[in-house]
């Protein structure tokens, strides 16, 4: 939508200000606490790379889809399939490892799956941790900062979507 020129002012301006500034400011505060992995969500989408943490980690992931951030409009340009190429290609291959409601839509899973230029950093620590980090990245302007799941036991990696 950015490169169609399809984007309102305000929403143009929030994307270009979190590809900006999302990952420094949070880089730098996760270095406070015991991180157990980080990867900077990008073309391969939140699921391929929160899958790529879950397989090397052995791990099985609940992720909560209603805790992810999701920038203003990003539904409307979805359903008009307006979706970067290699975001289906990203869905087809998690698809195998990924664990869907049955109500879930497909532009649900397109906007989970959707391959990203900079999409700030997915961050695990342990439990303990979770909210202490993110009211610090908050407090220090990272304001979509969220915990969006949560690993749940040690077998292969696979991602249950709620």
């Amino acid at each position: 939508a950015l490169k169609r020129g399809l984007l309102e002012n305000d929403t143009r301006e929030k994307l270009i200000s979190l590809m900006a500034d999302l990952n420094k400011t949070a880089s730098e505060t996760m270095q406070n606490y015991p991180v157990n992995a980080c990867t900077d969500v990008s073309g391969f989408g939140l699921l391929g790379h929160l899958l790529e943490m879950a397989r090397a980690s052995k791990v099985e992931v609940n992720l909560f889809s209603d805790k992810v951030p999701v920038i203003k409009n990003v539904k409307k340009f979805v359903t008009a399939n307006i979706i970067p190429g290699g975001t289906l290609n990203n869905l087809d291959y998690v698809s195998e490892f990924v664990e869907w409601p049955d109500n879930f839509s497909e532009s649900n899973k397109i906007i989970l799956a959707d391959a990203q230029t900079s999409g700030g950093l997915l961050i695990s620590v342990p439990q303990a941790y979770t909210n202490k980090l993110v009211n610090e990245l908050k407090t220090k302007g990272v304001h979509d900062a969220s915990v969006i799941g949560e690993v749940i036991n040690k077998k292969k990696g696979k991602i249950i979507v709620y």
